[in-house]
């Protein structure tokens, strides 16, 4: 038969799903689209994107990582500071205090990366890139975090109370 004909016995194949694969299906066509787009370059194997408790997404190690060892950069249009200072992205990281990176796009696979009060990562500054590095040994399955620093934590993260986990946060 022709591709481009269909018989009245042909139906798409979601429609003879049962509910509960419907909706598992739905939930993980809705995960794709969220942090997986045509935009987005190929993920580093060595991480996956996935839910992080309490904090929307996070980069996750899928392999150990050494001290030291590179993790990603952060990347994304390089902005003046002026400009920054004006714009209602979250995911700004300065370079310098002339220039600073919006990583909002989703190819940055830096943007991933939470905050913690006790982080496994630290950003290094090259040139006008920024890079992270392990600052411990990381663990697969372990989350990949940096301290997003005094400014953007009064800010944005203590109005609504820190959920990172650290022990500071317990008492």
């Amino acid at each position: 038969m022709p591709r481009n004909k269909k018989s009245a016995n042909d139906t798409p194949a979601v429609t003879r799903l049962c509910f509960t694969q419907r909706v598992r299906l739905f939930f993980y066509i809705i995960c794709i689209k969220t942090i997986s787009t045509k935009d987005m370059k190929e993920m580093d194997p060595r991480f996956e994107i996935r839910e992080s408790p309490g904090m929307g997404w996070g980069l996750f190690a899928r392999e150990p990582i050494k001290q030291g060892g590179f993790i990603v950069e952060y990347t994304g249009t390089k902005i003046p500071a002026k400009v920054a200072d004006e714009s209602d992205s979250r995911y700004l990281f300065e370079i310098d205090e002339k220039w600073t990176i919006d990583g909002e796009t989703q190819e940055n696979q830096g943007r991933w990366v939470n905050h913690a009060c006790v982080p496994n990562v630290e950003a290094l500054g090259e040139g006008d890139r920024i890079m992270f590095y392990a600052l411990r040994d990381i663990f697969p399955g372990e989350e990949i975090t940096i301290d997003y620093g005094e400014e953007y934590f009064d800010e944005f993260i203590k109005p609504h109370g820190c959920k990172c986990g650290a022990e500071k946060h317990l008492k």
